[in-house]
């Protein structure tokens, strides 16, 4: 008995030493935030595309685009006219482009943002379709360049009710290079 009575007391002793029913301190996340959500109205669809960027997430970038299976229509790129003639592939440019350019500038900006700000909103919903413009500034990290002009996406509602981005018509401003440069370059 005394026996049983001095191993009760030992193992209270470190039991409680230990601290095993004390909670500890939560761990930070090991990954990247990933703060897509579906697209039920255009802000969450331009949100997801700006947030494919600084997140550097291909498939959330490549989600924001039309998705033959849910919606019949060709997705449609229209470069700038100046990049247009530098970079003649951009006048075929498909969904397997898009991905391939995005792939790229992730793995060119290593740890660092790719910041892209949509400015000047402007546009209205048409019932399952819309067109809004943007002005835009693309600043990649690993290039010194900044990246201006305007842009006017085509979006429709698909059979579940989401938003995609179908047709994408890019505009240089005077004295930048455009975003149509940049998927020129690096695709």
């Amino acid at each position: 008995m005394k026996k049983n009575i001095v191993i009760i007391f030992f193992m209270l002793i470190v039991v409680s030493g230990c601290n095993i029913f004390q909670t500890r301190s939560p761990e930070e996340p090991s990954a990247n935030g990933n703060s897509y959500i579906p697209a039920t109205t255009p802000d969450i669809l331009f949100a997801n595309f700006k947030n494919s960027f600084s997140e550097k997430v291909v498939e959330n970038y490549i989600a924001t685009f039309v998705d033959n299976a849910t919606l019949k229509k060709k997705y449609v790129f229209v470069p700038a006219a100046g990049a247009l003639t530098k970079f003649p592939g951009l006048s075929d440019w498909t969904i397997n482009s898009e991905r391939l350019y995005f792939t790229n500038l992730v793995s060119l900006s290593g740890n660092n943002p790719i910041q892209i700000q949509l400015l000047n909103k402007s546009g209205s919903v048409q019932g399952d379709s819309a067109i809004f413009s943007y002005d835009y500034i693309v600043t990649l990290p690993f290039t010194k360049n900044k990246f201006e002009g305007s842009a006017r996406f085509t979006i429709f509602l698909d059979n579940r009710n989401l938003w995609f981005i179908t047709k994408w018509e890019d505009f240089e401003k005077t004295g930048f290079q455009s975003w149509s440069e940049i998927k020129g370059k690096y695709n």
